[in-house]
Parts: structure tokens; sequence; C-alpha cells
């Protein structure tokens, strides 16, 4: 498989993250991000010790070209997926011992991708496209430098602010989206395929502001901002109601981590229909 691959992609040891700076700054009072899912986070534990469950893995894709420049890649299909070395490894070891029993992606190029190579086959088409994992519309942003993007007020107010969208850039047909729709589409993915594997374990790759709008929303702290490394992941249970109308989402892990230690966090994790 590794010669493959090789052959595919130049090989680094240089890892990147977009987001190369800490929580910026929030509103003093707490911004409520209200959706039209039929999903919740979790109040308390006690609402959910006899539902059946569901285990998700979301991570974020593999390093890019794109990444490697430090450019904002946003929601387009620019940039071209580098195997670095940890890269490597991750495939050899869940090549071995694959605990996953769905696996889906954004329907862009480095989220199928990476999860296509996590497969062992980069000809597996088992793992689904999902353009509600698709990363964040960023519009006028996409492609510029990230330095000077992270500095700009316009995003920082869209940092801010999950109703707030940055211009698009139309000449270049770029759209963006406010934090809200990427929550709204997010959970729309999420509800439709955890009803399709209850009981099961399910890794999503997806992408870094698409991730933290979904986590500043299941924490419910919405002045929390992830900085996610390429390949870092988040676990969560997917809690289901009898009548499919209050599902519950509950964080395992309270930050992001690298996806090797979330994929010993899910193998070891044990899901039944009475939640014992």
């Amino acid at each position: 498989m590794h010669s493959v691959l090789k052959k595919l992609f130049a090989v680094t040891i240089l890892v990147v993250s977009i987001f190369d700076v800490k929580a910026t700054t929030i509103p003093e009072s707490p911004v409520e991000i209200k959706t039209s899912s039929r999903v919740r986070p979790i109040s308390t534990e006690e609402e959910i010790r006899t539902r059946e469950t569901a285990c998700f893995c979301i991570v974020r894709h593999g390093e890019t070209t794109m990444n490697s420049a430090r450019r904002i890649q946003g929601n387009s299909q620019e940039g071209c997926l580098i195997l670095t070395q940890e890269f490597l490894e991750i495939c050899r070891i869940y090549s071995q011992d694959r605990i996953f029993d769905a696996m889906y992606s954004g329907d862009n190029v480095r989220t199928n991708l990476t999860m296509r190579c996590l497969t062992g086959n980069l000809g597996d088409e088992t793992c689904k496209k999902y353009p509600e994992f698709n990363e964040q519309g960023l519009g006028i942003f996409e492609g510029q430098a990230a330095e000077s993007v992270l500095s700009d007020e316009e995003f920082k107010k869209m940092l801010e602010n999950p109703d707030y969208k940055v211009p698009e850039d139309v000449e270049a047909k770029k759209s963006s989206e406010t934090g809200s729709e990427v929550i709204e589409r997010m959970l729309a993915g999420i509800y439709k395929i955890a009803h399709e594997h209850i009981g099961q374990k399910i890794a999503v790759c997806s992408s870094q502001c698409a991730i933290n709008w979904f986590y500043r929303w299941a924490s419910k702290n919405y002045d929390a901002v992830l900085r996610l490394d390429n390949l870092d992941a988040i676990v969560f249970k997917y809690h289901f109601s009898s009548d499919e109308s209050d599902d519950t989402i509950e964080l395992v892990t309270k930050e992001n981590i690298p996806f090797l230690e979330a994929y010993e966090l899910v193998k070891k994790m044990k899901l039944s229909s009475d939640n014992d």
C-alpha cells in the first residue's frame, strides 16, 4: 500500500494548521445558536441512561498543499493532499484493525481521499460523500494567505458571530456561509447517518471551520475555538430518543486529540441498546 501512496503523493513531515492562533475575542454574552435540527446537546447524564447510542469520530483531513503554503482553503477544491509520515503510519495501523462500521466525508477531494487512504485502498468507494460535511464557504478569503486573513476584521466578525457572513467573491464564484448555516447542515448529515447506524461506530472526515462550529454548538461554549492540526479529531456519542425528535449529542473528548488517540478511544468504547 505504501509504495502506491508514495508514488501518488509527495511525502513530507511538515504538519501545518490553518489556524495558528488561540481563541479570538468573543462577545461577553454567549451567543445561543438556534437550529431547526431534531438533535440537541446533552443536558444531563440521567436523560440518556436508557437510550441507544452510536459513536462518531470526526477527523480533520490530511495536510494539503494549501495548508503547507499557509493559505486559506475554505470550501474550494484547490490544493492536493500531501501524505506526511504521520499519515502513512495512521494508514498502516488502521488498515490492520478497522474499527469503524461506516466512513463518511465531505464531497471535496481532500476529505474523501483522506478517508479512502485510511481504508488502505485508494479505489475503495465505501466512503460515502456528504456535502453536509464540507468546509465552511469563506468567500473572498479563499486562497488568501492565512496570516492576513486571521487578522482581518471581517474574518474576526465571522468567528465571533455565528450569523455573520463574510463577503462572497462573486467574480470567482466563491460563496460564503455563516457559522449557523454550517452547524445546520452538519447536524442534518449527522442525524441522517446516525439513524442508519444505531449501535455502531462512525468516522467522518471534515475540515477546520466546520468541525469548530459543530464543537462550539455541542459544547455550548461559543467562545471555544479549537486549534486543529491536520488529522486531529473529536469524539462524541449520539443518543437516540424514542420518537426521533429529541436526540442528544454528548461530547466524549473535551478538546481535539490526534486521530490515533481518538482511534484507541473509540476502539475501547462499548455501545449497547441499554447503554450499560
